[in-house]
């Protein structure tokens, strides 16, 4: 079975339907925080919706992230992740169990960062292997020193990609 491609849309252009199940497949994931998540959702700069059969199987984002979560990914990974110079966060990154080891994850950050004007960062636990991989094929670079997360045990890494990867 094929991989289905992903489409792209700013959070304005979609229907809450299409926000409820993004956020919904986000919290799947376990790995962010609930507290705030639709409103930074609607704050995305593009969301990325991968689809089998009318299910979400996979997202994507680049987002916007908050001043304050810069400087607090900046004060714990020795990376200044100043709005300037970092305008995105590649994030929200998730493939449903069964949808994974079949390439979703690349098709998913390739259409993400497709287009975009500037450099962006994103965070993966130190223990995802996988995603390492499918960001350093796109361009990304792992910078910083690992930290540990404030939701889990597990240890975080920063990447980065400069304009164009």
């Amino acid at each position: 079975m094929s991989i289905p491609d992903p489409y792209c849309k700013v959070p304005n252009a979609c229907s809450p339907g299409e926000l409820a199940a993004f956020a919904a497949i986000v919290r799947e994931g376990g790995e962010v925080a609930d507290d705030g998540l639709d409103d930074l959702i609607q704050q995305a700069a593009k969301l990325v919706f991968c689809q089998r059969e009318g299910r979400l199987v996979g997202v994507a984002a680049i987002k916007n992230p908050r001043d304050s979560y810069r400087f607090k990914l900046s004060r714990k990974s020795g990376v200044q992740l100043a709005r300037d110079a970092w305008p995105h966060e590649l994030g929200w990154v998730f493939v449903a169990p069964a949808e994974r080891g079949k390439g979703l994850s690349a098709k998913l950050v390739s259409s993400a960062v497709e287009g975009l004007d500037g450099p962006v960062f994103a965070t993966s636990r130190t223990d995802n292997e996988p995603m390492h991989a499918t960001l350093r094929r796109v361009g990304f670079v792992a910078v910083g020193d690992e930290y540990k997360s404030d939701k889990r045990e597990h240890r975080l890494q920063i990447f980065t990609r400069p304009k164009g990867g």
